[in-house]
């Protein structure tokens, strides 16, 4: 028979670590940038498009039957 290596009583309680220990890393700053940096480069390229679409100019293939 194998003895077990340590002689010690086993603990089965689970440990109690403070919150900052468990997470074992920092929640950063730079998420809340980045997604604000993000969403002000999606309004502009939306606004952008808006700006330069034809509004209503029949440019190039179309649906719209007839002549123009």
């Amino acid at each position: 028979m194998i003895e077990p290596e340590s002689t010690s009583p086993r603990n089965d309680a689970p440990e109690a670590v403070a919150t900052n220990k468990a997470r074992a890393g920092t929640t950063g700053n730079k998420v809340r940038y980045v997604l604000l940096v993000s969403v002000i480069i999606a309004a502009l390229a939306m606004l952008f498009t808006y700006v330069v679409s034809p509004k209503g100019r029949i440019e190039g293939a179309t649906s719209a039957p007839g002549p123009y």
